[in-house]
C-alpha cells in the first residue's frame, strides 16, 4: 500500500499548534513565578512568627547608605524575603513529604555532623576544684530580686510530713529492655530510627568539669542545713539508643558522662542517680519521638530517684486523682528536620497529673507581671507546638506554688531549665513552699532568697545537653 503523503500546509498547521502550546507553557511559567512573587512581596501577610520553629522571624531591614553601600541592606532583604514567606512551614513539610516518596527509610538524619567529643575519664584524679567567684559571704547580704516572690517567709524548720523510706534495699523488678538498635545512613545532628528522633551528644570534659566546680562552689556557698540536690537527666539519645549507634554516630555516652561528672562533685553534694531509674525503664513511653523533652513518665522516673535520695516514699501514680491528656504534639525535632513525614505522621501525646494538694500557682514573666496560673494548664486548644507548655506555664524566671494541705514550713527551691517543668509538680505535694527558678531568665540574689524563706532544699536540674561553662555562670551568678 503506497504511503500517504503529507502536506506542506499540515506540516505548517501542526508546528504552528506546538509553537503555539510551547508558548502557553513558558507563558504559564512565567505567570506562575510572577503570581509567587507578588505573593511574596504582600508583607501584610508574612508570618512574624514560626509556630512550629518557636522563634521571631527575620525583620525587613532598616534602609540606610552604610547598609547599601557595604551590601548589608540586600543580603538582609533576601534573608527577609525567604524566612517570612507566605506558607514557609507548609512548602518546607510539603518538600520532605516529596523527598519520602523516594523511598522506605527506616532511619533518617538531619543536619551535619561537626562535633567531636572527649574521652571520658575512666576515673577522677581529683574532685572538681572551686570556682573563684570574686565575692565574699558578706556581700551576699545584698542584691535585690527583680523576679518578685510571692511565698511566704517562715522559720519553722520541721521536717516534711512525709514517710520515711525502710532502709531495706527497694525491690527491683526486671523490666523489659527498650535499648533501639539500628543501621546509620549518613551524618546528621538529629537522627531518627523507628519513627523517634534524637539529638546526638557529644561529651565535653571542659564543660563537665567546670558544671561539676560550680556545683561544688554552689555547695561551698549555702548554709550546711541546707541540702544540695543535683540532677543530670539523660536526653533520650543516652536513655535509649544503643551504645553501637551511639559510636558509629561518634556520640559519646551519657551514663558514663554523668557517673564521671558525679564522681567529681563533691561527697557533701546530694547526687540523685536518675539515669539509672530512667534507663530501667527505656521501653516505656518516657521521652517524646518529635521533642528533645521527656514525657511526664520520664520526669517521674527522676523523681522516684530523688525520693530515694531524700529518704522519702514517692507517690505512686496512682496517687493522681486528675490527668490531662493532650494528643497532636509535634516539638522541636519535628521542626529541625524539616517537618519530617515521619515524625509528622505520629504526633506525640502529652500527660500531666495534677498535684493533690493545689493545681493554683504564680508566675512572674520576664517583664516583671505576676500571673495567676496553673501547675497543670489545660492546653487542649493551644497550637500543637505548645502542649508541653500545660506544665507550670513553660519557662518563666520566677514561679511560686503554694500547698495549703501543708503547713509545716517546708520549703524548696527548682532551679532548672526547661527539662524540670515535667518534674516540678511531682514537688509540690512534698512541700508547703515551692519555688521555681528558670536560671536562663532569673535575675536576683538566691543566696539571700534561701535565708529569707528558710529554704531547706536547694534541687538543679539540668539535662545533658544543657551543660556548658556560660550557664554554669549563670548560675552561680544567681548566689553571690
Amino acid at each position: 500500500m503506497a504511503k500517504k503523503k503529507i502536506s506542506p500546509e499540515y506540516k505548517r498547521r501542526v508546528k504552528k499548534s506546538r509553537q503555539f502550546w510551547s508558548m502557553i507553557r513558558v507563558y504559564g511559567f512565567y505567570l506562575v513565578l510572577i503570581i509567587f512573587m507578588v505573593i511574596g512581596f504582600l508583607i501584610w501577610i508574612r508570618p512574624k512568627e514560626s509556630e512550629i520553629e518557636k522563634r521571631k522571624l527575620a525583620e525587613f531591614p532598616s534602609l540606610t547608605w552604610e547598609g547599601i553601600w557595604k551590601g548589608k541592606f540586600f543580603t538582609e532583604v533576601a534573608t527577609w524575603y525567604t524566612d517570612t514567606y507566605p506558607m514557609r512551614e507548609k512548602m518546607l513539610g510539603q518538600g520532605s513529604s516529596v523527598k519520602a516518596l523516594y523511598g522506605l527509610h527506616k532511619n533518617e538524619i538531619h543536619g551535619d555532623v561537626s562535633g567531636k567529643a572527649d574521652d571520658i575519664p575512666d576515673a577522677p584524679s581529683q574532685k572538681a576544684g572551686l570556682i573563684d567567684t570574686g565575692t565574699t559571704k558578706a556581700s551576699t547580704e545584698q542584691g535585690t530580686e527583680k523576679a518578685s516572690s510571692t511565698g511566704g517567709g517562715t522559720t519553722d524548720t520541721t521536717e516534711k510530713a512525709m514517710e520515711p523510706v525502710s532502709t531495706e534495699q527497694q525491690t527491683t523488678e526486671e523490666l523489659e529492655n527498650g535499648t533501639k538498635h539500628g543501621d546509620m545512613e549518613t551524618a546528621g545532628t538529629v537522627y531518627i530510627l523507628d519513627g523517634q528522633a534524637f539529638s546526638i551528644y557529644y561529651f565535653n570534659k571542659d564543660n563537665s568539669e567546670y558544671y561539676a566546680s560550680m556545683v561544688n562552689t554552689l555547695r561551698s556557698k549555702l548554709p550546711s542545713n541546707v541540702n544540695l540536690y543535683d540532677i543530670l537527666a539523660p536526653t533520650a539519645w543516652g536513655a535509649i539508643l544503643g551504645e553501637e549507634i551511639q559510636e558509629e554516630l561518634g556520640g559519646s555516652s551519657q551514663e558514663d558522662a554523668i557517673n564521671y561528672i558525679y564522681s567529681v562533685m563533691d561527697d557533701k553534694v546530694k547526687k540523685v542517680p536518675a539515669h539509672e531509674n530512667i534507663i530501667r525503664h527505656n521501653a516505656e513511653y518516657i521521652y517524646f519521638r518529635s521533642d528533645h523533652h521527656w514525657t511526664v513518665m520520664g520526669a517521674y522516673y527522676a523523681y522516684e530517684a530523688w525520693c530515694k535520695t531524700k529518704g522519702i516514699e514517692p507517690h505512686s501514680i496512682d496517687y493522681f486523682k486528675n490527668t490531662y491528656e493532650f494528643d497532636g504534639f509535634l516539638g522541636t525535632f519535628y521542626a529541625s528536620s524539616d517537618q519530617s513525614p515521619v515524625l509528622g505522621n505520629n504526633p506525640d501525646t502529652v500527660l500531666a497529673f495534677v498535684p493533690n494538694g493545689t493545681n493554683d500557682e504564680v508566675f512572674t514573666d520576664s517583664d516583671g507581671n505576676d500571673m495567676n496560673w496553673n501547675v497543670i494548664r489545660d492546653v487542649s486548644e493551644w497550637a500543637r507546638t505548645s502542649k508541653y507548655n500545660c506544665f507550670i506555664g513553660g519557662d518563666n524566671p520566677f514561679t511560686v506554688i503554694e500547698n495549703p494541705t501543708i503547713t509545716d514550713g517546708s520549703a524548696c527551691i527548682l532551679i532548672k531549665e526547661s527539662y524540670g517543668n515535667a518534674f516540678a509538680p511531682f514537688l509540690v505535694d512534698h512541700y508547703q513552699h515551692v519555688y521555681i527558678i528558670d536560671y536562663r531568665y532569673y535575675e536576683g540574689n538566691l543566696t539571700q532568697f534561701v535565708k529569707d524563706k528558710n529554704v531547706q532544699d536547694v534541687i538543679l536540674l539540668n539535662n545533658m545537653e544543657a551543660l556548658s561553662v556560660s550557664r554554669a555562670n549563670t548560675i552561680l551568678g544567681l548566689f553571690p
